[in-house]
């Protein structure tokens, strides 16, 4: 995670260089993934000298994790004193989980689970993200590219984007075989901040938190990645009022292929077109997930809180009317149009009377909604355009700055989540029990008028 060029800011230019192989003593090029393998002779000469220039850019990048696995060993034989502190956060070269402080749990999930820790060295709040790399293993073939990726990207924007995306501070394996991910402590997630228990958000502070997004978005899609996972619960919110993106383990370089998977983004967050099965889609989908953010901050609720894919394209459909070639150029040739859509009745869209009661009747607000929830992508607005719509820049509506957003209580989605789930549960065991008084004959008191 430290082999980031300073001087090549661009994720796609840098090379996936890693060691993949801890059982031997000594680092070798058998110990890396790519090969560095030799130019085969049946290539033609364009290809060989493709090839050698791709097995030089490899044998460089291997002398980079020698010399970092050198380092590791070099740290972990000889220990800098207790006494002497460290001039770093964390130790940039070796780290294990016995230098935390684990406080309380904040996340779980199908990769592993999140936690509130304090480092012992330095007393600096972290939060560590445990991957169970048993679960991101392919076929035992070692880490899954996913991980590999993310990594990646959190190492590349945590240099060049560190408002805007969380910072990973350090990454290392614990004594299980897990990954330990370190991140800077975030105090809560947008979705702990829009629940019921959460903070009460003015329009300029909407409006301050939606800019935000924006321009994290707009410095992924500029240095050509897509977050493909935007939502309420991967915005995180510190007690300095920065709004940072995490969770880029469906993170992609949409430049450098132009063919993706479309079970990307969660169901309430989902493009049209991903519902669609359209496979050649941009950063636009994050700009929808976006308009789905906008509307969560100022209605506290979801617009389009489907169950199944279905159910999410007639939610859809209901609220932005029915799409055809006229309005959405090649909608109707998408995989899934005909055996959805096709069987659908026509629907007049219906947005402008939807989004009034919540969001307000101003022009520049409906209008910016309007065109993030574009069914067309290639209509869809911009991060970079979104931040120049009058929306932002009208006298009359204020956009807090980062010193004027609330203090937000720690509250995640994780807590969240738990909290509804032990409300659900009492609310269980009263009705069970009220039922099996009402069966046995004894009335609830509950339910006993009481004498006036």
């Amino acid at each position: 995670t430290r082999l980031t060029p300073p001087h090549s800011p661009d994720p796609s230019s840098l090379p996936l260089v890693c060691v993949v192989n801890f059982c031997v003593r000594k680092c070798s090029l058998m110990s890396v993934s790519p090969k560095a393998r030799p130019v085969s002779g049946s290539l033609s000469t364009a290809e060989k000298e493709a090839a050698r220039a791709r097995r030089l850019a490899i044998l460089s990048e291997y002398t980079l994790v020698v010399d970092r696995v050198s380092r590791l060993n070099e740290a972990a034989a000889h220990p800098p004193p207790t006494t002497v502190p460290s001039p770093f956060p964390l130790s940039c070269f070796f780290e294990k989980m016995e230098s935390f402080w684990t406080t309380a749990k904040v996340g779980e999930g199908a990769y592993g689970e999140v936690f509130e820790a304090e480092h012992r060295g330095t007393g600096r709040k972290v939060a560590l993200k445990v991957i169970k790399v048993a679960n991101s293993l392919q076929g035992g073939n070692g880490i899954s590219l996913d991980l590999i990726r993310e990594v990646k990207f959190l190492t590349t924007f945590t240099s060049i984007a560190p408002q805007h995306t969380v910072n990973l501070l350090d990454a290392f394996f614990n004594k299980t075989g897990d990954m330990v991910m370190v991140f800077e402590y975030m105090q809560a997630d947008l979705s702990g901040v829009l629940s019921p228990n959460g903070t009460i958000l003015k329009d300029s502070h909407v409006r301050g938190i939606l800019r935000q997004v924006l321009e994290g978005l707009s410095i992924l899609h500029e240095h050509g990645v897509m977050h493909r996972d935007c939502k309420a619960s991967n915005l995180l919110i510190n007690d300095e009022g920065y709004v940072k993106l995490a969770d880029f383990g469906l993170a992609t370089n949409y430049k450098q292929r132009e063919v993706f998977g479309c079970n990307v983004v969660t169901l309430w967050y989902r493009a049209p077109e991903l519902l669609l099965g359209d496979e050649r889609y941009g950063p636009a989908v994050d700009m929808w997930a976006a308009g789905c953010i906008f509307y969560e901050l100022a209605a506290r609720r979801s617009l389009f809180p489907g169950a199944v894919e279905r159910q999410q394209l007639q939610l859809i459909i209901k609220v932005l009317g029915t799409p055809n070639d006229s309005s959405w150029p090649g909608v109707a040739s998408l995989p899934n149009y005909r055996a959805t859509i096709g069987e659908m009745p026509y629907m007049p869209p219906t947005l402008r009377e939807t989004l009034i009661p919540e969001m307000g009747s101003d022009p520049s607000t409906l209008d910016l909604a309007a065109r993030l929830f574009s069914l067309a992508p290639h209509s869809r607005i911009t991060a970079a355009e979104a931040l120049r719509h009058p929306y932002f820049h009208d006298p009359g509506f204020p956009v807090a700055e980062r010193h004027e957003l609330p203090r937000c209580a720690p509250l995640h989605d994780y807590e969240v989540r738990k909290r509804r789930r032990l409300e659900r549960a009492t609310a269980s065991r009263k009705a069970e029990a009220a039922a099996a008084k009402e069966a046995a004959g004894t009335p609830d008191e509950s339910r006993v008028k009481q004498p006036t």
